[in-house]
């Protein structure tokens, strides 16, 4: 990529109502600027760019036991460009081998990496892949993958989204047929296994209590757009807590860089005792 092009999407990024520091998207040679870009660029719905830039992060080899203390880890990093770039694949090609390839390797990294994710969604990762080969007129196999995976979970977890989504994809197909009753019924249970705010609770509860089962299904639907509280929360830091870090450690790194030292060295330094 000629690095006018690459400057060309930095601006674009940049420019975009969503603020995100300069120097966490302005340096090609640090690839997690370009996953950042390039996911952003999808966002936008600039898909062309988009797939420039997440190409140039789909080899990258990570560390999947490095967790962050705060921010995107490495592994989460990849994943979500993993996830990307097979939806692009899928939205372009229509081809269910082409876009699962890039889904099931962002799904095998979920279900490795043994540390908290901030942003991808495990289970709507694996349930997208659900999606694209029911899609693709693989219904049986999509339906089988679903029940064996929910039959795996614990019944008893207060948050669980392999419950949640696998509950939400059979009743989206009950809702397809046009059986609205069965449909809410799934999502009544997905709901059993998902993370809720106050807000959250209130919203269900008036999605619950809609007589009509189609207006119900509906309410229902819209409530899976919001993201009522995290999946995964690890006494998880506010966003601005996140940036001031992340700048932390970006300075940090960019002084060891200028006086030659790899940020991940370990040096040992001798003790010594203070003078009198």
């Amino acid at each position: 990529m000629e690095f006018e092009e690459w400057q060309g999407y930095v601006q674009k990024v940049a420019s975009y109502h969503i603020p995100i520091p300069p120097d966490f998207i302005k340096d090609y040679d640090d690839w997690h600027c370009r996953s950042i870009v390039g996911r952003m660029l999808f966002l936008m719905k600039d898909i062309e760019g988009a797939m420039r830039v997440l190409s140039t992060v789909r080899d990258i080899e990570i560390n999947m036991d490095q967790y962050p203390e705060v921010g995107l880890s490495d592994a989460e990093h990849k994943c979500m460009c993993l996830r990307d770039l097979g939806e692009i694949i899928w939205m372009l090609t229509q081809k269910q081998e082409a876009a699962l390839y890039y889904y099931d390797n962002a799904y095998a990294i979920c279900k490795e990496y043994k540390h908290p994710m901030h942003s991808a969604k495990r289970g709507a990762i694996w349930a997208r892949r659900l999606d694209i080969k029911y899609a693709s007129g693989n219904m049986a196999e999509a339906l089988d993958e679903c029940m064996v995976k929910m039959e795996e979970q614990n019944k008893n977890d207060e948050i669980n989204q392999y419950l949640f989504y696998g509950n939400k994809f059979l009743a989206e197909r009950f809702g397809e047929k046009g059986d609205y009753a069965r449909a809410v019924a799934y999502m009544q249970e997905a709901y059993k296994y998902f993370p809720l705010s106050d807000a959250g609770k209130r919203d269900i509860a008036e999605a619950a209590a809609e007589s009509d089962s189609q207006v119900s299904f509906e309410k229902y639907m819209h409530c899976t757009t919001l993201q009522y509280l995290p999946w995964e929360q690890f006494n998880t830091p506010t966003m601005e807590e996140v940036r001031e870090k992340q700048y932390a450690s970006y300075l940090k790194r960019k002084a060891d860089e200028a006086v030659g030292i790899k940020t991940n060295m370990k040096i040992e330094i001798p003790q010594e005792s203070p003078e009198n």
